[in-house]
């Protein structure tokens, strides 16, 4: 993962993270409440992908995540 960014607090702009991979790469991202089993994974989006050449970023921000109790997330590519 390339970068994690926050931003807390009243009106922020919530959760995101990027990474970086080959252009037109398909993710999904996911997000859990609880770490406990039985894991319930929901589907909360796709990233945007910025071409860049050889390699895409791709981009995801949670807007609701300044609002909710603690969140994981997990991405995966078909």
């Amino acid at each position: 993962m390339d970068g994690v960014t926050f931003n807390g607090g009243g009106g922020g702009s919530g959760l995101g993270f990027s990474f970086t991979n080959i252009p037109g790469a398909g993710f999904t991202v996911y997000a859990a409440t609880n770490l406990a089993p039985p894991v319930v994974w929901t589907v909360v989006g796709q990233p945007v992908e910025v071409p860049n050449g050889s390699y895409s970023l791709y981009q995801y921000i949670d807007p609701h995540a300044t609002n909710k109790p603690a969140q994981f997330y997990k991405v995966t590519s078909p």
